[in-house]
């Protein structure tokens, strides 16, 4: 796994066991441990997002040749980042190949899409300013699916292009 990528993953499962000795104590109220999760809410989904285009960007840089093309691409890489759903991630890796998009909707089918999309939806509220819950065990469990489906995509780049 990419050095960033593994760094950020460090830092907020570092977060993640701050939230769960928040959780625990009786001191700390529910408005500031409930703000805390909805704080951990928008980090994970930006970590997978910016994960998510890192590793498209490198693959572009590693397989293409042509500088005007990776920039275009990296440009393009830019203008989708936004609420990336599954759909959405179908929908950028299909742009690079049909036959990658159906793997990664296969791999990613159930579970895994629901994780994804249940996570963006909660940002989006939290982002919004709309009441919202999340607990910390469903934000958690969001987390270690969302650092799969990163795993998932990398592997692919690297077996397309031919780097082990």
């Amino acid at each position: 796994m990419r050095t960033e990528i593994f760094k950020r993953q460090e830092n907020l499962a570092r977060l993640f066991a701050q939230a769960y000795k928040l959780e625990s104590s009786d001191e700390i109220g529910l408005e500031v441990k409930a703000g805390f999760v909805s704080f951990l809410c928008l980090r994970t989904y930006a970590e997978f997002e910016i994960s998510i285009i890192d590793i498209l960007r490198d693959y572009v840089r590693q397989t293409q040749n042509d500088k005007h093309v990776a920039h275009f691409v990296d440009s393009q890489l830019q203008n989708r980042r936004r609420n990336l759903k599954h759909n959405e991630l179908l929908g950028l890796v299909g742009s690079f190949s049909e036959d990658w998009k159906k793997d990664v909707r296969a791999s990613t089918h159930g579970e895994l899409r629901d994780s994804l999309d249940s996570l963006v939806s909660q940002r989006n509220k939290i982002a919004h300013g709309e009441a919202t819950y999340i607990s910390l065990k469903d934000l958690k469990k969001y987390f270690d699916d969302i650092n799969r489906i990163i795993i998932l995509v990398e592997e692919k780049c690297i077996e397309l292009s031919g780097q082990d």
